[in-house]
């Protein structure tokens, strides 16, 4: 769990290229009830989306953290620093665990521990203070809250501390979803398949650690499905970026290699990027949105555009950010200076909707003229 910022930093809104932009927050945590008695809706973030039967669907990641009575009863009855949830994939239980923390306690480095009063977990483990299912969310079409049920939740070690980050595409005549798993060896790939009634028919992992972010391609290219990941970094040499990888059955993937890397004399994707919504198909190439974190860690939206029959080719590249953080439910949240793009949808003509997490609490929803966006990219 990485050392978040929960305030903003930021003095100035960066200049970007598109002046006609529109955003609104759409999906918060007052919306949404918790999953189960005792937990309290942190966030709802970085939402797929997927239009299907006429259906505007939101596929939304829910952080759920526990209800602050019972934070304040096990402070007081296990002389705990806090508690919080804890799935149990031995036995499929979610409960509460009290928990201390180290001094100084630096959630980059330290482990949160079991209170010694509290003997129901023996075992020493990794605890976080928050876990994520995904649930899917109709919206109207002024996107408004319609309804949402739970379609995945950690079931097992490798997504036992949560499921999170999905990305819903339409591709082989199957809604497929995209999404990253945490679980005890680390950050892994899942594909989820739905059926038309939107039940989940199959989950599988496809990338072991550690991978977050994963997207597929709407359809097939020279026969292969297509996806991009953000490989995650532990070596001292840092270029944390988007890469390419290819299958025909969806289950075995082969790396194509990197294609969109940080830019070191940027201002804001220079420290890495990673990939946003599943790409849109356009006549000029496919676009695909991505995240871009500066030295402030605070994350922008770009895009690429990528070559029709060969997408490890980039085309252009938005010199500066097709949006950063400005309002205030951008600026501060449980990550602070935060826009995630995680959904998007074209509608054939020239508009764009895109879908983003907001500091990591709430989703909202940017729209903009296409031909205005490829007018202000430039050659990469």
């Amino acid at each position: 769990m990485s050392n978040q910022k929960r305030f903003s930093t930021r003095t100035t809104c960066a200049a970007t290229p598109l002046p006609n932009v529109n955003r609104k927050r759409i999906l918060g945590p007052e919306h949404l009830a918790p999953s189960s008695p005792g937990f309290v809706v942190a966030g709802v973030l970085n939402a797929g989306f997927l239009c299907f039967a006429e259906k505007h669907l939101l596929v939304a990641r829910v952080d759920e953290v526990v209800d602050s009575a019972i934070v304040k009863a096990s402070k007081n009855k296990y002389a705990a620093d806090d508690a919080v949830p804890f799935f149990d994939y031995e036995t499929s239980k979610l409960s509460p665990v009290p928990v201390n923390c180290p001094p100084r306690y630096d959630p980059d480095h330290d482990y949160m521990v079991v209170s010694p009063k509290f003997e129901a977990v023996a075992a020493r483990r990794l605890y976080f203070s928050y876990i994520s299912h995904l649930r899917l969310v109709e919206i109207d079409l002024d996107y408004r809250y319609c309804s949402d049920r739970v379609i995945l939740s950690p079931s097992y070690k490798h997504d036992c501390y949560g499921c999170e980050d999905a990305r819903a595409v339409f591709v082989d005549s199957t809604i497929a979803i995209v999404y990253n798993a945490l679980g005890i060896c680390g950050s892994t790939i899942h594909r989820a398949q739905l059926a038309e009634d939107l039940s989940v028919t199959s989950r599988e992992m496809i990338l072991a650690p550690d991978q977050k972010h994963g997207c597929m391609f709407p359809r097939r290219i020279g026969g292969q499905l297509l996806m991009a990941t953000r490989p995650l970094v532990r070596t001292y040499i840092s270029a944390a970026g988007i890469w390419f990888y290819s299958s025909y059955d969806g289950l075995r993937w082969k790396v194509l290699g990197s294609v969109v890397l940080p830019r070191l004399d940027s201002t804001w994707d220079n420290v890495r990027v990673g990939p946003g919504a599943p790409p849109i198909c356009t006549d000029k190439g496919w676009l695909l949105f991505y995240y871009g974190v500066d030295s402030e860690k605070s994350y922008h939206i770009g895009a690429v555009l990528l070559d029709l029959e060969n997408p490890t080719q980039i085309l252009l590249r938005t010199p500066l950010p097709l949006f950063s953080p400005e309002y205030d439910w951008e600026l501060n949240g449980r990550r602070a200076d935060t826009v995630f793009p995680s959904g998007a949808h074209f509608d054939g003509k020239d508009r764009v909707l895109l879908y983003y997490g907001a500091a990591d609490t709430c989703v909202g929803v940017a729209t903009f003229s296409l031909l205005e966006l490829l007018g202000n990219m430039t050659a990469a």
